[in-house]
């Protein structure tokens, strides 16, 4: 059936999902596994595109390579810039791989290259989540600059060396005990756009074509309560001018204009609140 196979490419080539809650994550792999009658394919055939994530909460590539927040600061140095620069670009080719895998996919080859994807960018990963739990841990900026610092020697020591992983799992596995301990909130599962999907922000393409979503709505004073009171300056750090009494569906579509390429469109569902007030 020709209009189900070109259902099925588009699925595994364009379509792109990121939801804090996995299940609803599932559901949506559900969904269109039944919509593209998907029988030949596994379950797991769009893995890599619908992710289970915080889409509020994540570092850029650049921030990524430098280690902090501001762009214009780097506290690992120019050397190792190159050094992640190089394992992006092995994520981003065994990604485009995945993509054109064909319909149906070779099941064993999908499972590998997933496997490959992970292994690649789990250095990326972890460099992203320090960065988010050092901001997430302390309260002032001079306490998270302060800290950045500490792990950023930290991570120079370890990265290209044999025991990297082991070093910055550790790193991040402390931070998690930290947080624990003292009751502080950490993000559940940052998600770093730019790193997780290179393929789309990649050399010739800066965003997404598109952007469709229903955001949750709350009141600003309520965010705080709901998910900790340094969730709330992390929006209010990451979009400038932004009020604390703003509605939490207007960072959404700050996030997602951001992520955007030159020519595209969004369309997400508001209410009337959204030019209104604080917001």
């Amino acid at each position: 059936d020709v209009l189900l196979h070109a259902r099925r490419l588009v699925a595994q080539r364009c379509l792109y999902g990121v939801d804090k809650n996995r299940y609803a994550v599932n559901l949506a792999k559900l969904s269109l596994w039944l919509f593209t009658l998907a029988k030949d394919h596994p379950f797991t055939f769009l893995d890599h595109s619908l992710r289970w994530g915080d889409s509020l909460v994540g570092l850029s590539k650049k921030q990524v390579e430098h280690f902090t927040l501001d762009p214009k600061k780097t506290l690992l140095g120019a050397g190792f810039s190159s050094y992640i620069e190089k394992k992006l670009k092995s994520v981003e080719q065994l990604r485009l791989n995945i993509h054109h895998i064909g319909d149906p996919p070779d099941t064993d080859e999908l499972a590998r290259l997933w496997r490959d994807v992970n292994d690649e960018l789990e250095t990326l990963r972890i460099l992203g989540d320090l960065v988010v739990f050092a901001f997430f841990l302390e309260s002032k900026p001079k306490e998270r600059e302060k800290r950045l610092g500490v792990l950023a020697a930290r991570v120079k020591a370890a990265l290209g060396q044999p025991y990297e992983l082991v070093s910055l799992r550790q790193a991040r596995d402390e931070l998690l005990a930290e947080a624990h301990k003292s009751g502080a909130r950490l993000p559940e599962r940052p998600f770093h756009w730019e790193i997780e999907l290179p393929e789309v922000f990649g050399v010739g393409y800066d965003g997404f074509d598109s952007f469709i979503g229903n955001p949750p709505f709350m009141g600003g004073s309520l965010i705080s309560g709901t998910s900790g009171p340094s969730y709330l300056d992390w929006l209010l750090t990451i979009h400038e001018s932004a009020h604390g009494n703003g509605d939490l569906s207007a960072h959404f579509f700050r996030r997602a204009f951001g992520l955007l390429e030159a020519n595209g469109t969004l369309g997400l569902i508001a209410t009337n609140t959204i030019g209104q007030g604080d917001t």
